[in-house]
């Protein structure tokens, strides 16, 4: 794997991660990050999803309960493709990509973070879980982040939203501060 640290553009970190030679790696084109990055925020998660999916379309009715639409932000993954059947991403997997993701945050520099998922809030470092990290600010790359449930999980577990209700809302409060 080439070296993120070398990279001085998001788009040279694309580019060393379409030339890749791990597993993982597709003919498509990477999406570390994407979207908006003007916007100063990041929708984190482990992998992209596609768009006409049940857990895509909780992810932007979930942007949508706090103002924002998804063309308006900026999508940050920490492996760049989806992983064979969406199957949830391997810890190597993680480790080999990451760097990448942090790489990708620290030129990019946006003002907030919104963590889904255990394996995002994981960039933050220690080891607790999304259970007890969700709804506690904490910080990736020093960029403010909050943590929540993935819509993937809440898909399947719809008692979670409440909890997930109350990080977007602190999420939205601190947009507007």
């Amino acid at each position: 794997m080439p070296d993120p640290a070398a990279a001085d553009s998001i788009a040279a970190l694309t580019a060393m991660l379409a030339g890749c030679d791990h597993p993982l790696c597709h003919s498509q084109p990477p999406q570390l990050l994407t979207g908006n990055l003007a916007a100063g925020l990041v929708i984190l998660g482990d992998q992209p999803e596609s768009g006409d999916t049940a857990v895509a379309r909780l992810t932007q009715r979930m942007l949508a309960a706090i103002g924002l639409d998804a063309d308006a932000v900026a999508f940050g993954h920490i492996l760049p493709w989806p992983t064979p059947a969406g199957r949830p991403p391997q810890p190597d997997e993680l480790a080999a990509f990451s760097p990448f993701l942090n790489r990708a945050l620290s030129l990019a520099r946006p003002r907030l973070i919104l963590a889904l998922g255990a394996a995002a809030t994981s960039l933050a470092g220690g080891d607790r879980g999304i259970n007890a990290s969700r709804g506690r600010w904490t910080e990736i790359a020093g960029i403010q982040t909050m943590p929540t449930f993935h819509p993937r999980h809440l898909h399947d577990q719809p008692d979670l939203k409440r909890h997930a209700w109350a990080d977007l809302q602190a999420f939205a409060s601190r947009m507007t501060s």
